[in-house]
């Protein structure tokens, strides 16, 4: 006790490292809490060395204000960087937002973690499927790519190269059943269900699969293309053969014009004279 009466504890702390504590202690200690940075401890484990070491400057975290600027300058950069926006004042309220927006970035990266893992699994899972559908390779022949088969090294080297047999070339997959709604071979759901089309607005297909406007050219009924018209083509009437025509015999008609003519002289009623063809005087009989 001192003559004024009752002392408090920061000033019984005082004066008791300046009686019992050296300078050269005091001034490691100084040090230390200068120099304290939070580095890879959390924020509590900060906070709890902090509080250590400020008791040994007790000049540097005699206001508020004083000690909550020494402690939000030890922590993390990113940290800092929120808590710098807040302006707070109190050294309460700094240890607070930042124990918060601690808890905040490790809840973050675990969920982050999750996920990867998620899709790590999900990954492997696929290949090992796909692994195991794929044709089961036999020792002894390899598959260039010039889709010939040769043989390994460790195989029968004495042997010609043949072709695999059915055991050799492994169990295939069986095919994929037949989509009722598009007709196509495909595992899972259907997406056509939910595709819309842009022309018609009804769902089930594409604009470019669409019916809609649609009239065939060879049966001029609406709904599909002359490529799937299935009404039998048309016979062109158009067309026609093309008769050649008919010969002449030259030689026919010749015997023919010598016989008239001689016919014509043997016959006393024939009549003879002189005719004016084209200003031309032509002997006619």
């Amino acid at each position: 006790m001192e003559p004024e009466g009752l002392i408090t504890w920061g000033r019984f702390t005082e004066l008791f490292l300046e009686r019992y504590f050296l300078d050269y202690m005091r001034d490691q200690m100084k040090l230390k809490f200068l120099e304290l940075k939070q580095g890879s401890m959390t924020v509590p484990q900060y906070e709890t060395k902090f509080t250590e070491l400020s008791r040994f400057v007790p000049t540097y975290v005699d206001t508020e204000k004083k000690k909550a600027k020494m402690f939000q300058q030890g922590l993390r950069s990113w940290i800092r960087s929120k808590l710098a926006i807040l302006e707070l004042d109190t050294y309460a309220a700094v240890v607070q937002k930042a124990m918060i927006a601690e808890a905040e970035s490790d809840s973050y990266m675990r969920e982050k973690e999750n996920k990867k893992r998620k899709v790590g699994t999900s990954d492997k899972g696929q290949q090992q499927g796909s692994s195991q559908g794929q044709s089961i390779k036999k020792p002894g022949f390899q598959f260039d790519r010039s889709s010939s088969f040769k043989e390994s090294d460790t195989g029968n080297t004495g042997q010609d190269n043949r072709l695999p047999t059915n055991n050799q070339q492994g169990v295939s997959r069986p095919p994929l059943p037949e989509c009722k709604t598009c007709g196509k071979r495909h595992p899972g759901v259907c997406n056509r269900l939910s595709v819309t089309c842009f022309k018609c607005n009804q769902k089930g297909h594409y604009a470019r699969d669409c019916k809609i406007g649609i009239v065939c050219h060879r049966c001029k009924e609406p709904g599909h293309m002359i490529k799937d018209c299935r009404a039998p083509a048309p016979v062109n009437n158009m067309i026609r053969a093309i008769e050649a025509p008919p010969t002449v015999d030259v030689q026919s008609l010749a015997i023919t014009y010598n016989m008239a003519m001689r016919e014509a002289v043997r016959d006393t009623d024939v009549l003879a004279g002189t005719l004016l063809v084209n200003s031309i005087s032509d002997n006619v009989r």
